[in-house]
């Protein structure tokens, strides 16, 4: 679930930066991190039931 939630906070932030919000690179950064953390998080689920 914290996974899901991690790449969809990230995603949305990223998707509002390419559209043209403008954000600090701080800002940036953790929405990348974000994005990681939450992709990491899902493989190591679904990883572990196999």
């Amino acid at each position: 679930m914290l996974g899901i939630a991690f790449l969809g906070y990230g995603g949305y932030r990223m998707f509002t930066f390419l559209t043209g919000a403008e954000y600090t690179t701080f800002r940036i950064i953790i929405a990348i991190g974000f994005v990681i953390l939450g992709g990491f998080d899902l493989y190591k689920f679904f990883k572990k039931d196999k």
